[in-house]
């Protein structure tokens, strides 16, 4: 596999200059989804003050405890989709910041500058999605019915491929996302550059360690704002823990291979009830009470007799 550097590098420069596009579409959006819920919000819990002062500006903000008890399910939707879009509007706000941070990061190879846009891509995923479905929990239809389709779109369907691709950058960028194979490995049969073929072949069943834990140990720390490289050259000694391991599990199957070549010695007598049955004429009743026995070579092949004709 190629180094993806260079891929990645120019997906995360797109994403970076559509999430700013995309937080100018959300301060569209989210500024009308706030008038248009707050509206909502008023004509549910009637804050409108009447003529005979029965109920003031306080009350109407700020309903008692009995009131809370009986508000309808809707009111309840209404108010926390009302909480929701204020907080998605603030969110955006920081979002764009952090997008401009993921630009400038992106461009000069800065870990530092990337990672605090993770912080706000995530929260404002989950909280644009939950707005959407909390429109379609209920009646809804036209504009609204739109807009939240659409926001479920921008929020499921692209910004969590964006993640994806971002997270991807960063680590590669940070060197946790890099080639097991060390460099100028070629050979697809051994799993170790050819001058360390005898440490390991590429056997499924040999689990020793892993290759990016290996890998990991040989690396040398980078300078700033440098890119770790794809595959690193080993050293030409092998880690002293591989090299016990290997050294076990090399006598461990010399010594099972051994035991499998060994020659079985043959029992002197049955051991079993099945072989008392497999061979009934082994043992003569008459002949147990004298204390002898029939050999084996009694029973396998017995006397030679001659006939006269």
């Amino acid at each position: 596999m190629t180094d993806p550097y260079q891929c990645l590098r120019a997906s995360t420069i797109g994403v970076a200059g559509w999430s700013i596009l995309y937080c100018l579409i959300q301060f569209a959006i989210l500024g009308w989804q706030v008038s248009y819920v707050r509206g909502l919000t008023w004509e549910y819990e009637n804050r409108q003050i009447p003529y005979t002062r029965g109920l003031d500006g306080f009350a109407a903000r700020f309903p008692g405890l009995y009131q809370l008890y009986s508000e309808t399910p809707e009111r309840r939707r209404v108010n926390a989709m009302f909480t929701i879009v204020i907080i998605c509007l603030i969110l955006t706000f920081v979002h764009l910041f952090v997008s401009v941070s993921l630009l400038y990061g992106t461009i000069k190879r800065c870990p530092a500058a990337i990672w605090p846009w993770f912080c706000s891509v995530v929260p404002n995923i989950m909280l644009c999605t939950a707005y959407a479905v909390l429109w379609w929990s209920g009646d809804v239809f036209n504009q609204q019915l739109t807009m939240s389709v659409a926001e479920f779109i921008m929020s499921i369907g692209v910004n969590t491929v964006a993640f994806v691709i971002v997270l991807f950058y960063y680590l590669r960028l940070t060197g946790s996302l890099t080639s097991s194979k060390p460099a100028g490995f070629r050979s697809q049969q051994l799993s170790r550059a050819p001058s360390q073929k005898t440490y390991r072949r590429n056997d499924p069943n040999k689990h020793f360690f892993a290759d990016y834990q290996l890998n990991d140990g040989q690396r040398e720390p980078v300078s700033k704002g440098e890119v770790p490289p794809w595959r690193t050259q080993w050293d030409p000694n092998p880690p002293k823990p591989f090299v016990r391991e290997f050294v076990r599990e090399s006598r461990r199957e010399a010594y099972n291979r051994n035991k499998s070549h060994s020659p079985h010695k043959q029992p002197n007598r049955p051991r079993s009830r099945m072989q008392y049955q497999c061979v009934p004429h082994a043992y003569n009743p008459q002949e147990v009470g004298q204390g002898r026995s029939r050999s084996h070579h009694e029973i396998r092949q017995p006397p030679y007799t001659h006939y006269q004709s």
